[in-house]
Order: C-alpha cells, then sequence, then structure tokens
C-alpha cells in the first residue's frame, strides 16, 4: 500500500482497523456460533448425567469476558509488531519481501 502512496500513519491506522475487525469478528462468531452449540451440549450431558434431569446454562460471563480481553490485547500487540517492523524497513525491502 506504502507503494501506491500510503502514508506511513495511514498505514499504521489501516493495520489497526483491520485487526480490529478481525478480532470484532472473531468474537462476533464465538458468540453466534458457540453460544447455541454450549446450550445443546450442556442439555444433552446433563440430561444423560443427572438421570433425565436437565441443568440449566449459565453463560461464562467472566471466562467471556478474559477471552475477550485476551483477543483484544493480543491484536493490538500484534498491530503495533507490525507497524514498528514495518518502519524498520524500506519500501524497497518490504515490495522484495512480498515477492
Amino acid at each position: 500500500m506504502r507503494s501506491v502512496g500510503l502514508t506511513g500513519k495511514q498505514l499504521c491506522r489501516m493495520n489497526i482497523c483491520e485487526g480490529l475487525c478481525y478480532a470484532a469478528f472473531a468474537a462476533l462468531a464465538v458468540l453466534l456460533i458457540g453460544l447455541p452449540i454450549a446450550v445443546v451440549v450442556c442439555r444433552e450431558v446433563s440430561r444423560r448425567s443427572f438421570a433425565g434431569e436437565i441443568v440449566p446454562y449459565q453463560f461464562p460471563i467472566l471466562e467471556m469476558g478474559l477471552f475477550l480481553l485476551v483477543l483484544f490485547g493480543l491484536e493490538f500487540l500484534l498491530s503495533a509488531w507490525t507497524v514498528s517492523r514495518q518502519r524498520k524497513q524500506s519500501l524497497v525491502e518490504q515490495m522484495r519481501a512480498v515477492e
């Protein structure tokens, strides 16, 4: 992107926004796909384990919060690492690395 005129600041902003979009999509996918699967699995396991009695599902708020914290924290760290690595390399070196 720098070869077509993107400044360093714009590239930094683009990397961070792209990473946050990936992290937000991952969190949304976990909630939309994982939550219904967890409810069904909880129902089936409790029915088989407790002689037909179904234990209600309880959403793991603390664990989900920690997951989101780690996910977005790692995304910020990886974005910062990518930006610092790009600043250290010249444009020519970056283009050679892509090829």
